[in-house]
């Protein structure tokens, strides 16, 4: 069996790696060296967020287990306002 991959596909994963290994370094420097005591896993739930957050759209949102479950229990219960429209201007 033979494969062939485009050599930009190695290169394309490579870059994708060396940008993971930054932001885990990154990470490690603040828990390490940041003037207040830092949790890895708020810094690993911001940094889900942040990624998220660059798809710049309306819709894609990550939320934590708890506040999914808060969320579903408002809209179960009576507490979601609105009738689900968005208009753009």
């Amino acid at each position: 069996m033979f494969f062939f991959c485009n050599v930009n596909t190695f290169a394309k994963a490579n870059e994708t790696y060396d940008k993971l290994k930054l932001m885990i370094d990154v990470m490690e420097m603040i828990d390490v060296d940041y003037v207040s005591e830092t949790k890895p896993e708020d810094l690993a739930v911001g940094t889900i967020k942040g990624v998220v957050a660059v798809l710049k759209d309306p819709y894609s949102h990550y939320m934590e287990e708890k506040e999914h479950e808060e969320l579903k229990n408002k809209m179960t219960k009576g507490y979601y306002i609105g009738i689900g429209l968005r208009t753009e201007v």
